[in-house]
């Protein structure tokens, strides 16, 4: 379950939650194995981390990311997402650069997103769903 907390700051507390879902470029599957996976993580958690996002949650299946995380006000979302997917796609080819064969030098990620503000009365209705989506691929 996730932990709902206020976040204060000089003259002002919050909680944004967001629910931020996007695919590999058309839906092809690449993040086969778990070590790709654990790459992507990686990544991603550092991308997290530089831009003082939190994520609580986290689902990498073979053709998708799915993650609920919290950020501050100051945090404009459109650079947000372009640092997770477009950073991400680049440290990717750098990491794994045999996922260009897989991709047929496609783009790692589609242009599109799910992007879905949270709060207490959704959260659990999203972890919920990330549950779900990680039972199905692991049966």
């Amino acid at each position: 379950m996730l932990e709902i907390k206020l976040e204060a700051r000089k003259g002002y507390i919050y909680n944004l939650t967001y629910h931020l879902a996007w695919c590999t470029m058309n839906r092809q599957t690449v993040f086969t194995s778990e070590s790709r996976r654990d790459v992507l993580k990686d990544i991603l958690y550092a991308i997290a981390e530089d831009k003082e996002i939190k994520i609580q949650e986290l689902d990498i299946g073979e053709d998708y990311i799915h993650l609920i995380m919290n950020c501050r006000p100051q945090h404009y979302l459109p650079d947000l997402i372009k640092s997770l997917k477009g950073g991400s796609a680049k440290k990717i080819q750098i990491r794994l650069p045999e996922l260009q064969e897989d991709l047929q030098d496609r783009h790692v990620w589609d242009s599109s997103y799910l992007i879905i503000a949270g709060n207490e009365d959704i959260t659990d209705a999203l972890n919920k769903y990330i549950t779900i989506q990680h039972q199905y691929r692991n049966r």
